[in-house]
């Protein structure tokens, strides 16, 4: 256990050894505690965008862009913190970095328990990587058996490494890299987190920008998982040759969006062939890309859907009521009605009834149409005039 701490301490020292310091101190510091003693406006130059993500992926074992997000420099990044784990079941805590002209990081409290209320997690970390606060929305406080000193770590070890594991800071450090270090769970561990997970109610506070960021992230990774089963798309072809046409005739239709003007045919086995064998950057090697982004973002939509009827119970009650069939047979096996049961449902219990009471303000109606193996349309219908 000893060597696995020194090996973290060690890692840390080194990332903080890893900065040309009199780059970001106008040839003042030469060193890491000269540069952490002085009050520089260093957040978006220095600590966040390198000394922070290197200690992110290097000690706390993250994967940039994989594991973790990055906020993207936008008009709206004061709103979103600097580092959100993808998996915030399994780590429900964010991180925010400030700059080193940031002598007490306790007045960012406001602003880190807003993005942690925002998220629904249960810790926000504050750091400038001279020290690290852990907040808890729970207690309002922070969190002092992880909070600690990175410049007295790195001084401890630097004085005195073989002594450097009995120090209080040198154990605050070690708790809090325990607790806030990437961990990969089995699929049966996730789905047991999911499940485990406490439903939305309609009350949160919602950032828009950075949940827009966190779908688009999700699309991202189910395209680029789609697209790398191309090649597979030639079982399609064995296994069900219709729906291999009509495949092609979605994508053959996307050609001509690429391409007005172009003539769209009844598609056939040879034109999915076709498909399959076209060059990456040729119309319809481009069409079918875009057949995979469309696939993420349907995808992503059913994910949602998913979540919000189980979040109501709605899934809940068909799996231990008979299951959906039994549903769709309870109302005559109409779609529409079982579809629009579960929206009462929602607008009951998450508040998304305002949508229908908002088109009946201004003489619409709100209708469900869905048809078997073809999909289902929600529709506002609103009379001009009226």
């Amino acid at each position: 256990m000893g060597k696995n701490e020194i090996g973290v301490i060690r890692r840390t020292v080194a990332v903080l050894d890893s900065v040309d310091y009199k780059r970001y101190s106008e040839g003042k510091a030469d060193g890491y505690l000269a540069y952490a003693s002085g009050t520089w406006t260093d957040e978006r130059i220095l600590i966040a965008p390198i000394l922070f993500p290197r200690f992110v992926e290097q000690v706390l074992g993250f994967k940039l862009g994989d594991t973790i997000g990055t906020q993207e420099p936008s008009p709206d990044s004061a709103d979103i913190p600097d580092y959100i784990p993808a998996d915030t079941r399994t780590h429900p805590f964010l991180f925010d970095c400030k700059g080193m002209d940031t002598r007490d990081l306790s007045v960012h409290y406001d602003q880190i328990s807003g993005y942690v209320g925002g998220q629904r997690l249960n810790y926000g970390i504050l750091t400038n990587m001279r020290d690290i606060d852990v907040y808890t929305l729970e207690s309002g406080d922070e969190v002092e058996a992880y909070n600690c000193s990175v410049a007295q770590l790195y001084r401890d070890y630097r004085e005195d490494p073989s002594g450097i594991l009995d120090k209080e800071n040198t154990k605050r450090f070690l708790r809090f890299v325990d607790a806030f270090r990437f961990t990969a769970l089995t699929l049966e561990e996730k789905l047991q987190k999911v499940a485990q997970a406490k439903p939305w109610t309609g009350a949160e506070t919602l950032n828009i920008a950075l949940l827009t960021k966190r779908l688009r992230y999700v699309v991202q990774r189910i395209w680029e998982d789609a697209r790398s089963k191309r090649e597979e798309l030639v079982l399609l072809r064995e296994i069900d040759p219709a729906r291999a046409k009509a495949v092609a005739q979605e994508i053959a239709l996307i050609a001509s969006q690429l391409e007005p003007g172009r003539r769209v045919e009844e598609a056939t086995l040879d034109t999915f062939n076709g498909i399959l064998a076209a060059a990456r950057n040729s119309l319809l090697g481009k069409a079918l890309d875009l057949f995979f982004y469309r696939l993420g973002y349907f995808t992503m939509t059913r994910l949602l859907l998913a979540r919000a009827w189980e979040d109501i119970g709605f899934i809940h009650q068909t799996l231990y009521d008979g299951g959906l069939a039994q549903w769709y047979e309870n109302f005559d096996r109409e779609i529409r009605r079982v579809l629009n049961y579960a929206f009462q449902l929602a607008g009951d219990r998450l508040g998304l009834g305002i949508i229908r009471e908002r088109a009946e303000a201004i003489g619409a109606t709100l209708e469900i149409e869905s048809e078997t193996d073809c999909g289902t349309v929600i529709r506002v219908v609103w009379k001009s005039g009226e």
